[in-house]
């Protein structure tokens, strides 16, 4: 039985002497601050395993999120010190061999010069950040009051969306509010065209779905000076597939006010809107 915890404690102290530090060289190509990517180049960069954790000095690791020859992007959520990530400087990468096991979901970082390992997690803080381009699909009735001195009444009918594209950022983090907006434009058919600027509060529930919410700015451009920009709103949900594709579905309302000579009209387009965007 001693002998046996004995061989257990001897084989888990040569595991963790086993667990060599590697120093990989290269230069920081470029940097992104704002998406947290850095991109490093070099002949050794091959060696590097996308999911390894590296080290930059003792305060900066970083995680090898994509790998091709001679390059590799970096993660830098997990670097305590931005300053030592500069455009031009040759750097030396330091990982070692726990960090080469891409199924592991806790990397071992050093904490000293000493050789001693420390668990650390790699839990992504973040769904997308970036510039949006999206194709819309909307599924809308539309309901008009008109009140004229001759009468009123109300009227239904399906507006039927011919084409919507947008553009607009997104900054959207797990577990924390984050912020969308999108200028979106739409052509129904009868030829009528709109534009559309929204704004949204957003929280990711993990790193591939998001709820979102807020107030949206909505005016008809070929309709003449008589119907005002009306204010509406939009709850949604989204889904972000990988970095740069995602879609999101949403109930979203619009109002707009028309004044006319012979009286009033109040429009209300309601109903169903699919988006489906890429983050640059």
């Amino acid at each position: 039985m001693k002998s046996g915890i004995l061989a257990s404690i001897f084989a888990g102290v040569t595991f963790s002497l086993a667990a060599q530090a590697t120093v990989v060289s290269g230069k920081i190509q470029s940097v992104n601050l704002q998406k947290s990517r850095v991109l490093v180049v070099g002949k050794q960069v091959q060696d590097l395993d996308r999911g390894a954790m590296v080290n930059i000095g003792n305060n900066c690791t970083l995680e090898v999120v994509k790998k091709s020859k001679n390059r590799a992007i970096l993660s830098s959520d997990l670097c305590d010190q931005i300053a030592v990530l500069k455009k031009g400087s040759i750097v030396k990468l330091t990982t070692d061999e726990l960090n080469s096991n891409n199924d592991s979901e806790i990397a071992m970082t050093p904490t000293s010069r000493s050789g001693i390992y420390r668990p650390r997690t790699s839990s992504p803080t973040r769904v997308s950040k970036g510039i949006r381009i999206g194709l819309y699909k909307s599924f809308l009735d539309a309901k008009a009051d008109i009140s004229t001195n001759f009468g009123s009444g109300s009227y239904k009918e399906d507006a039927k969306q011919e084409i919507g594209l947008g553009v607009g950022y997104a900054s959207i983090n797990i577990n924390s509010l984050g912020f969308a907006g999108n200028l979106i434009y739409n052509r129904f058919d009868g030829e009528a065209e709109s534009f559309r600027l929204d704004a949204n509060a957003t929280t990711g529930i993990n790193k591939n779905l998001y709820l979102f919410g807020g107030i949206n700015a909505h005016d008809f451009t070929n309709a003449g000076d008589a119907w005002d920009v009306g204010f509406g709103f939009q709850l949604g949900m989204g889904a972000q597939f990988n970095e740069a594709v995602g879609m999101s579905l949403s109930y979203l309302v619009l109002n707009n006010k028309a004044d006319f000579s012979f009286g009033t009209a109040e429009l209300e387009v309601s109903g169903i809107e699919l988006s489906i965007h890429a983050t640059f």
